[in-house]
């Protein structure tokens, strides 16, 4: 099994960031552990090859901020011999929230899109499925909010 996993991130002016990371991982059977085929050079099932993220947002250390982030997985296959496999996809979200102190509590007031435009993809594979019901739909476009409250000790 092979590994590479650079990332980076930047910061422009006083709030603006940027981040990127990708990893790709080259799993493979090595030797054969198929019972009626030889998988010997197959990709691990259920291991994705290339992984990718990128966000870009305004994120002050107080008041409004905004971002979007774009998630990428390549294709995964469902079993050991490479015969069915779950495609490709790309996702993208949104957050919003507002950062502010009262005296010593910091908090959060946050909300967020993810899979923005609906899409419809295979979110997890139940690898090896002896019916061949390999793949789970992930979930479409869904909102969420949250409050985040932090107490310094100082």
């Amino acid at each position: 099994m092979l590994a590479r996993s650079p990332n980076a991130s930047q910061q422009f002016g006083e709030s603006w960031r940027l981040k990127a990371a990708w990893t790709w991982l080259d799993a493979t059977y090595r030797t054969n552990v198929c019972d009626d085929a030889s998988c010997n050079g197959n990709r691990i099932p259920g291991i994705a090859r290339n992984m990718g993220y990128a966000s870009f947002g305004y994120q002050p250390e107080q008041g409004w901020y905004a971002g979007s982030d774009i998630r990428y997985m390549s294709d995964i296959m469902a079993n050991d011999e490479n015969t069915a496999k779950a495609p490709s996809w790309t996702v993208v979200g949104l957050t919003t929230g507002y950062k502010w102190s009262y005296g010593r509590m910091d908090m959060d007031l946050f909300g967020r899109i993810d899979n923005l435009f609906d899409r419809e993809y295979v979110g997890s594979v139940i690898v090896n499925e002896s019916n061949g019901r390999y793949y789970e739909p992930a979930p479409g476009r869904n909102y969420g909010i949250g409050l985040n409250l932090a107490w310094r000790f100082e």
